[in-house]
């Protein structure tokens, strides 16, 4: 018997705590898949095909990730066993990366284009505690406050870049705030886009 709803309670408690940690989950790989995204798009621009390469290659493997986490799975060591039974399409680009008969720039191109299109159209579930936390108050916030909340503290996560891609896809507005006064310095600030 449970008198108190103590088990109850505990049960609903544990609930919360499994979303959160699958939400910052979700929020740490989606970052770390957009670092490598970028920086597979910078290098391939530069002719860079083998940087342009690798970095896609991580990035997919991030994609391999966030679609295990969202099927509520823990990613394990063998991605690409783990991820071929819950998403043949993410397979097939990266077989389609890693043994196309394409040119290797090519083969990058499709890659990025797929990211562009799938994985990007996941920024705001992926961004989900920091878009919570971007909304919990009306004013805009600095990326230093953003930084402290336990929400995001911790997860080693490239907020600037994030910040700039959810400007990006119009989920979030930059502000310009006067830093004194006399206004003679700007700071940018980020809020929920109405």
């Amino acid at each position: 018997m449970d008198r108190h709803m103590q088990l109850e309670n505990s049960g609903v408690q544990m609930l919360a705590y499994a979303k959160e940690q699958h939400e910052r989950q979700l929020l740490s790989e989606f970052s770390l898949f957009l670092h490598k995204y970028m920086q597979s798009k910078t290098y391939i621009l530069d002719e860079h095909l083998l940087d342009a390469y690798q970095n896609i290659l991580e990035a997919l493997k991030q994609w391999a990730r966030i679609v295990i986490i969202e099927e509520g799975q823990i990613p394990q060591d063998a991605v690409w066993n783990q991820v071929r039974s819950i998403n043949t399409g993410v397979y097939k680009l990266y077989e389609e990366l890693t043994t196309s008969k394409e040119t290797l720039k090519q083969r990058i191109q499709l890659v990025l284009l797929a990211c562009e299109f799938s994985v990007m159209s996941k920024m705001a579930s992926c961004c989900k505690p920091l878009i919570d936390v971007l909304g919990s108050r009306s004013e805009p916030w600095s990326i230093e406050e953003l930084m402290e909340r336990c929400e995001i503290q911790g997860l080693g996560i490239n907020l600037s870049q994030l910040l700039h891609k959810l400007v990006k896809k119009t989920l979030v507005k930059e502000v310009a705030v006067p830093a004194d006064d006399e206004c003679s310095e700007l700071l940018m600030r980020y809020t929920l886009h109405p």
